[in-house]
């Protein structure tokens, strides 16, 4: 029988957790993946997808550099409003996020979902 990964919760009606992503891209020559480096990257979101009982509504939230940004890693601090289950309980459930930024000529970022769930 297969084992559903697991997953990192987040409590509901709270504020403060660290969302993080980390921009990585495979080396057309080893297949390996490396840290892009986003240091010089502008309009960081996190991009959020509510859970299915909600409609999978789409919140975008900015994003900074958790460090200098030569490792790839940019997050956001949740505030209390995203995660509000008291004024609309459908929040509870499996949330999805992707990063997006503008580096160079490139705009877009990750082209997979990661996920969390949201728990009372």
């Amino acid at each position: 029988m297969p084992i559903a990964p697991k997953i990192p919760c987040f409590p509901a009606n709270s504020s403060g957790q660290s969302i993080r992503a980390t921009i990585v891209e495979r080396s057309a020559s080893t297949g390996a993946l490396a840290a892009v480096d986003i240091s010089s990257a502008s309009g960081l979101e996190l991009v959020f997808k509510t859970p299915a009982a909600d409609g999978h509504k789409e919140i975008v939230k900015t994003a900074s550099l958790i460090s200098a940004g030569t490792d790839g890693k940019m997050g956001y601090t949740v505030d209390t409003a995203l995660f509000d289950t008291r004024k609309n309980p459908r929040l509870v459930g499996v949330w999805r996020f992707r990063p997006k930024f503008t580096l160079g000529s490139y705009i877009g970022g990750a082209i997979e979902w990661s996920q969390f769930r949201l728990v009372e």
